[in-house]
């Protein structure tokens, strides 16, 4: 009788990371901060913070020590936790957007993007952007670092592996509500919990009718797209008002005993007497008692889109509004929508990948922001010209992230770099001509428009620890006038055509609604009072109003004739500037160690451990496996090393890669031969080793779309064991040097079951000459795709494929067994043919083509209460291979049925329930398969 004992965790479950972002909407984030190839970085301590920045900011450091160490003081008592060991902070400015994540694996670690928030969004109620977004992330640590009970005994003996991280197993509003508490101060009008946006976006749930305790625990595509923050927001003030004062401590405390994961309706039941099904309820009542709907007239309106989804800016121009379109399935569309009472049809002027601010010259030139990613790990707004015909980039990396038209040869951009706001003039070809104006800290700009004359612009701005505010700047004496000077929040502004006044969003009733301000006077007229929200106005020459109107659908254009506008009288008070500074209190400095250069290796030490046994009767083995990563993340390695003690040999994995720029890895792993009368006697071992080294994105062209690889694989396989009855077989070997380039422009959309559009491409040469080899000559291969947009995320995926080898280089192999996967980036020599047994058909030239209908057949969206079991999408596909190999023809067909499963609340687990025929009659089969593969 076998025993088989099996402690394993794959390196992927054991390196991810347990993560969470700032952002107002979730996004992806890249793990390792933004590299150039002679950035220096530094580095200081404080007593409970290691802090990071490149040599641009460290003279930020003493402000982000001193506010990092308050954050301590307070979050620490609050949520009575300390860790062990300090945690990593890096200031980093790498990004043209506010955000920022945390994560206790492999150590307790907090990125701080220094760009402030230039915008209403969610974010707009802070006074230091620093100091809300260090306690924000630093309340992610202080929370999930939590571990008493055998928790904290395991991590006593196997170090910082994730089981020993309790409150890592939670839903995401959970973990997020946490935060948004934290970073919320109700007296000095700070933080999500207490804004005005928030409480707007609640509203409109509430009127639409509040989600289910499943929905918002699992992944799904709904609006908002930060749904897990929104209900997470409220949800600890609930709990200290329904269960007591006591209860947000004792859930905290009590959840972090569990080692059993997702522990969640019987730590509620010992915490609150109730399961969570219960507690959601409760819950539920408090938020619609709370944010009923605000029962006021609403003016009549004319709504011009349906679309729904996030809040793009618009423009009037010669009597009609250009827009972005972007539905969630296809590529953002700009459109020019007439304003006429005969509602128009819009029209389509071009497509847009990245679709951001623009400004619309007289000519009809369009000007627009695009916020794009590259290969350092950086995603940098620079400016793009539609010259009515194409899209042309006029800046490289210069952060621009608005441009308003003066006149027809003349820009004005603003920028936030390092944390400091810039107005620039430029050029039509986007070159600098004078730099306008620049910023203090902490005081940040936001959205601009120019007058009529293009002598001076509007622009809400942000003075330090205020809110936002109007004012004018002045071309000519290059000075500004406030226009407001209050406690609320004014933004997206715009001037009337005469010039005499601008429109703005402002949140005067608890509310954002849209006033209109004579800019001589300042006299303020109401010009909306809708029940939810109002934003981005824009005024025609018929001063009718265009503005985007909120509801739990999203943002949708409206317009409002001026009969129907609201035109009431508003007077606002002044603030006494000197009063509100007063009451900010300052963090108090706290002591620095000397500055010294980032060393990468004291942080990279491994901080966690996983024992691998297995005990059967022919054979044992035992091994460890353990990763790291230093503070940057730069450097990643991995290491499984295993010994076999029927072999009497080891094997396992050694990885390790740097950026995105050097791969090193080394594996050895088993092929084991069977008796063929008995088929459970292992009677040969195989050992294969194989060695990549790459250097990648050697050379990267057309906005990182297009790269070029270099890399070394090396493979041998030979006898390590052997029955004395099996006759012994050669040892193999195989060497190829490969130069890869790849394409790829495809796009994913809001509700894409998979790339949307665009084009995928690899192209390869192989050479075997020059190292020791078995085979000798040299490969070529091409792999093009393409993605076709049909309709609602319904996609034509084509494939066409193509390999020459010579006659003594390794042959290509086509076939499959589970679907449709591609082989790795170097020495690929394993194509799909679906239909055909996995590596049955063995060729020095081919040509494959592929065809596949994908189309989605529901959406559930649904979680299994709080257990950590949930389904987003259900989609599927038809398909038809077909080979060209010498004269014969091989062709397949098939379809495949994939379920998007969530498990652990956050992680996609597809699963493809797929069949296929292979119609030739030697080598085709009809084969079944049930296959998987991890997606986030």
């Amino acid at each position: 009788m076998k025993a088989h004992i099996y402690t394993f965790v794959t390196f992927f479950i054991l390196s991810l990371p347990i993560t969470s972002t700032m952002a107002a909407n979730q996004i992806t984030h890249p793990m390792s901060v933004g590299w150039q190839f002679n950035q220096a970085w530094f580095t200081q301590q404080t007593q409970h913070f290691i802090l990071h920045a490149p040599e641009e900011l460290i003279q930020h450091l003493p402000h982000v020590a001193a506010l990092a160490e308050q954050a301590h003081l307070e979050i620490s008592e609050a949520l009575d936790w300390s860790p062990t060991n300090k945690t990593h902070l890096v200031l980093t400015d790498d990004v043209d957007g506010a955000n920022g994540w945390a994560t206790v694996y492999p150590f307790n670690q907090n990125r701080i993007y220094i760009s402030a928030p230039d915008s209403i969004n969610s974010l707009e109620d802070y006074r230091d952007w620093l100091s809300l977004l260090i306690r924000h992330e630093y309340t992610h640590t202080l929370h999930l670092d939590q571990a008493r009970g055998l928790p904290a005994a395991l991590r006593s003996v196997f170090g910082r592996q994730i089981f020993s991280f309790p409150h890592n197993f939670q839903p995401l509003w959970l973990i997020e509500g946490l935060a948004i508490d934290q970073e919320t101060d109700h007296e000095l009008a700070v933080g999500r919990a207490q804004s005005d946006y928030y409480a707007m976006q609640m509203r409109a749930e509430v009127e639409r009718g509040l989600i289910s305790l499943g929905r918002v625990s699992g992944l799904n595509r709904d609006w908002p797209q930060g749904q897990a923050y929104l209900y997470g927001a409220y949800f600890y003030e609930f709990l200290r008002q329904t269960y007591g004062e006591d209860a947000q401590a004792d859930w905290l405390k009590s959840y972090s005993y569990n080692l059993i994961p997702y522990w969640m309706n019987p730590t509620a039941r010992r915490v609150l007497g109730d399961d969570f099904p219960q507690v959601w309820a409760r819950y539920q009542a408090w938020l619609s008692e709370r944010y009923s709907p605000v029962l006021t007239p609403v003016e009549p309106k004319r709504i011009l889109t349906q679309h729904g989804g996030s809040p793009y800016y618009g423009q009037v121009h010669q009597n009609a509004l250009y827009r972005v379109e972007a539905d969630g399935h296809s590529r953002p569309r700009l459109v020019k929508q007439p304003l006429t009472e005969s509602e128009a049809s819009p029209e389509f002027l071009t497509e847009v990948d990245y679709p951001g601010v623009f400004s619309v010259s007289p000519t009809g030139r369009i000007i627009m922001t695009q916020l794009r990613p590259n290969r350092q790990n950086r995603v940098y707004a620079d400016l793009w010209l539609w010259d009515q015909t194409r899209w042309q980039r006029i800046t490289q990396q210069q952060r621009y992230r608005q441009a308003v038209w003066l006149n027809e040869h003349q820009l004005l951009a603003r920028r936030q770099v390092g944390g400091i706001s810039e107005l620039h003039l430029l050029s039509d070809k986007g070159q600098l001509q004078q730099v306008i104006w620049q910023g203090e800290p902490q005081t940040v700009l936001g959205h601009i428009d120019a007058h009529p004359s293009g002598q001076k612009i509007v622009a809400m701005k942000k003075p330090a620890l205020g809110s936002w505010q109007l004012a004018e700047f002045d071309l000519n004496t290059l000075q500004w006038r406030w226009l407001t000077q209050n406690r609320f929040n004014q933004a997206d502004p715009s001037y009337a055509v005469d010039g005499e006044s601008v429109v703005y969003s402002a949140n005067y009733s608890s509310a954002y609604q849209i006033y209109q301000m004579d800019t001589k006077t300042r006299h303020i007229q109401a010009l909306t009072q809708g029940q939810v929200g109002a934003f981005n106005p824009l005024l025609t020459q018929e001063a009718s109003l265009v503005y985007q109107d909120y509801s739990a659908e999203g943002y949708n254009w409206a317009l409002i004739t001026p009969k129907n506008q609201a035109k009431q009288q508003k007077d606002l008070p002044n603030i006494d500037k000197q009063a509100w500074l007063d009451s900010m209190a300052a963090p108090t400095a706290t002591d620095l160690s000397e500055i010294q250069p980032y060393q990468p290796y004291s942080s990279l030490r491994p901080r966690a451990w996983w024992p691998i046994l297995s005990l059967t009767e022919q054979r044992n083995q035992v091994g460890v496996m353990l990763d790291g990563q230093d503070a940057l993340a730069r450097h990643h390695y991995q290491l499984s090393l295993v010994y076999d003690d029927l072999a009497a040999q080891p094997f396992g994995l050694l990885s390790y890669q740097m950026d995105n720029r050097y791969l090193l890895q080394y594996m050895r792993s088993w092929r084991e031969g069977y008796n063929p009368q008995k088929k459970d006697e292992l009677v040969l071992l195989r050992a294969k080793d194989t060695l990549v080294a790459g250097r990648l994105n050697a050379l990267n062209f057309f906005d990182d779309q297009l790269a070029f690889h270099l890399g070394l694989v090396f493979e041998q396989e030979k006898d390590a064991w052997r029955d004395e009855r099996v006759t012994p077989l050669p040892t193999t070997q195989r060497t190829d040097l490969s130069l890869v380039t790849h394409w790829d422009n495809t796009q994913t959309y809001r509700y894409s079951i998979s790339p949307a559009s665009g084009w995928q491409g690899y192209g390869a040469l192989d050479s075997h000459d020059g190292v020791k080899n078995d085979f000798s000559g040299y490969r070529l291969q091409f792999d093009l795709k393409h993605y076709w947009h049909i309709m609602n995320s319904q996609v034509l995926h084509t494939r066409l494929v193509g390999g020459y080898a010579q006659p003594t280089a390794h042959p290509f192999q086509l076939g499959s067994d589970r679907g449709a996967f591609s082989s790795g980036l170097f020495a690929r020599t394993d194509y799909p043919l679906r239909g055909y047994p996995k590596a049955s058909i063995s060729t020095d030239k081919f040509a494959l083509a592929a065809i596949e209908y994908r189309m989605p057949l529901a959406r559930v969206q649904q979680n299994w209460q709080v257990y950590p079991l949930g389904l987003r999408d259900i989609y599927g596909q038809v398909f038809v291979d077909q080979a060209q190999i010498a004269d014969r023809n091989y062709t397949g067909l098939g379809a495949q049925i994939t379920l998007e499963s969530v498990i652990g609340y956050r992680m996609l687990l597809p699963l493809n329930l797929g069949v296929a025929k292979g119609l030739d009659k030697t080598y085709g089969r009809t084969q079944f398969w049930l296959s998987t593969e991890l997606a986030f």
